[in-house]
């Protein structure tokens, strides 16, 4: 039996109709696609700029601790000799502004007050609970607490603007 000519044709158009379909997605597939990939990037977004910021703050904490170990030892060898921070360390000037006796963070609120301060000075009252005499030299170390001021906040505690203020002439050596 031999097949007529028309029907030959309309076989032939169904196979490429019938290839055509297998070979490319459809409108539809690819809007499912679309869709996902914004679901997931909405969920990856976020956590790649937390990260970032998480880093920052532990990078931030770092130059703290450094600070902290690093200005009680200059001072105890060099007394009053001791100005300003750039005696005693080095820091990223992306990440902090050295004004001689005071350093702060980059990193500020809203409002443009920096996050972190750390401020070499003399005591300008007595704190009998620390053993601090006014005139002492005292390190004073502020952390706020709002904006995006939070995550370094709570490395350092929960709750409230984080202060701590160390005793510069207390340790023992004085010229």
């Amino acid at each position: 039996m031999t097949q007529k000519p028309y029907l030959k044709k309309i076989l032939t158009r169904a196979s490429k109709t019938h290839s055509q379909e297998v070979d490319a997605f459809t409108m539809i597939e690819l809007v499912f696609i679309i869709v996902i990939l914004g679901i997931l990037a909405s969920i990856a977004i976020p956590r790649l700029a937390a990260s970032r910021d998480d880093a920052l703050a532990v990078t931030l904490k770092s130059d703290i601790g450094t600070i902290l170990q690093a200005v009680p030892a200059i001072y105890m060898s060099q007394g009053d000799k001791f100005v300003n921070f750039s005696q005693a360390i080095q820091l990223d000037s992306s990440l902090w502004n050295d004004n001689g006796n005071i350093i702060t963070s980059s990193l500020a609120t809203q409002n443009g007050v920096p996050c972190v301060q750390i401020e070499y000075k003399d005591a300008q009252q007595d704190i009998p609970a620390q053993n601090i005499i006014a005139g002492n030299k005292i390190l004073e170390i502020s952390i706020q607490e709002n904006d995006k001021c939070i995550t370094i906040n709570r490395l350092f505690h929960s709750g409230g603007v984080y202060t701590r203020i160390i005793n510069l002439s207390g340790y023992g050596i004085h010229f």
